[in-house]
């Protein structure tokens, strides 16, 4: 250690080295969560004119490029069952096209186990197909928000109902224009959800918590 000279021994502080961590997962607040939903995420705004055009020439793919992201982070039996039975259906967009079909078919199958633990990336993978196939998605639209109805017209997590209304406002994003014209059949079959009828229990109790959390962090933030 070196000394001045009056005798006097200082301790030399050595520059703590910064450490980059990397984290697949970090925890938000759920008025995070809705601001980032509230923006539908900038990324995938973007709107398929290739296939409004009938050009297939393009590989980019939302629903490949999502599922290479869940089979690094999801290792549900479930969720596994599906991603090999998927895999050789999805190497290119034009592929998923040929095979919309099928892919619909399996992600029906496996999102009616309402298997908690493969639930978020079904959900999300369901989206990205909608997102990939654009108009060619509506077909799929009414089986695609049963299975969802399906899922909250039961005592659920208060995740699993997040995932659920986050899965339904990307496929209203997706379909806006298609879906805008009449909305009545789907205002139909949401309208228990929307206040019509008395919530059930679980989404009531869902809805609290997280107008809690809303309150919560708006209280510390006006505080500070």
């Amino acid at each position: 250690m070196p000394s001045k000279s009056s005798g006097r021994i200082e301790k030399v502080r050595k520059n703590k080295i910064a450490k980059n961590h990397t984290k697949n997962h970090r925890w938000e607040s759920f008025s995070t969560k809705i601001a980032r939903l509230n923006s539908l995420q900038q990324l995938r705004k973007v709107r398929r004119h290739d296939l409004e055009t009938e050009d297939l020439s393009t590989s980019t793919s939302y629903f490949k490029n999502g599922l290479q992201k869940w089979s690094e982070l999801n290792l549900s039996k479930t969720f596994c069952a599906f991603k090999q039975k998927v895999l050789p259906l999805c190497e290119s967009l034009p592929q998923i096209l040929h095979f919309e079909e099928k892919i619909v078919e399996l992600l029906a199958e496996h999102i009616s186990l309402h298997d908690r633990d493969a639930l978020e990336p079904l959900l999300d993978l369901l989206t990205a197909l909608a997102h990939d196939l654009g108009v060619r998605f509506e077909k799929h639209f009414s089986r695609s928000l049963q299975l969802i109805l399906d899922i909250v017209g039961k005592p659920r997590d208060v995740e699993v109902i997040e995932w659920s209304f986050g899965a339904m406002a990307f496929l209203f994003k997706y379909l806006s224009k298609l879906l805008a014209p009449d909305l009545r059949p789907t205002f139909d079959t949401l309208s228990p959800l929307l206040g019509k009828s008395r919530h059930p229990p679980h989404i009531a109790r869902a809805i609290f918590m997280r107008r809690r959390e809303i309150a919560s962090s708006y209280c510390i933030e006006t505080a500070s």
